[in-house]
């Protein structure tokens, strides 16, 4: 008797157990109604495609910048050399920034990317204002100078970078590379400055 008894409580709780279950599921989805069935058919003419598209289009790998150059980054270098006016206080301090900074972009970026940043740096300069391009003008050979000072002899430099409160250490910055690249810099700027 003891027996049935708790086979009998027990059949109970299952069931009880059954039924919260079953209660608790049919909440659940009148809480998340589930798609109609006409969304959740996907056509066959146009299957879910394996991978996700990139958000940029693959270049062709001779056609891919190299060493993680963008246009972005020189740009900035670049505006570099807007950020100051020429013959104002501490003039050379700002032009030994902006050169050490340029030096240091075309070090790391300018190998392999001749083409680039001809192209990239002829657009900046092309989108600059009337105003802009005159302050560049005053600007730039100062800039260029340190550059050239800074890639021929980073010692020789180091007084007025330091003055300018730059301590960048120069022992493993390719300098070669540097000025390859400041050649091809100055080459669109100092045309560009000559044609206006």
């Amino acid at each position: 008797m003891m027996h049935k008894l708790t086979a009998v409580v027990l059949s109970g709780m299952l069931a009880a157990a059954l039924l919260a279950g079953c209660q608790a599921d049919s909440s659940m989805n009148k809480a998340t109604p589930s798609p109609s069935p006409a969304a959740s058919v996907m056509p066959s003419a146009s299957p879910m495609p394996s991978a996700l598209p990139s958000a940029m289009p693959s270049a062709s790998p001779s056609a891919a910048p190299a060493n993680g150059y963008t246009a972005t980054g020189l740009q900035r270098v670049l505006d570099g050399c807007l950020a100051y006016e020429s013959g104002s206080a501490g003039t050379s301090l700002k032009a030994a920034i902006a050169a050490n900074d340029l030096v240091r972009y075309l070090a790391q970026y300018a190998p392999g990317n001749t083409e680039p940043l001809r192209t990239d740096t002829k657009d900046w300069y092309d989108k600059l204002d009337e105003d802009k391009k005159a302050l560049l003008k005053e600007n730039w050979s100062g800039i260029c100078a340190t550059a050239r000072q800074i890639t021929d002899d980073p010692d020789e430099a180091k007084g007025v970078l330091e003055s300018a409160g730059v301590s960048t250490d120069f022992s493993g910055v390719d300098l070669d590379a540097a000025a390859v690249g400041l050649d091809t810099v100055d080459g669109v700027l100092s045309a560009d400055k000559a044609a206006s």
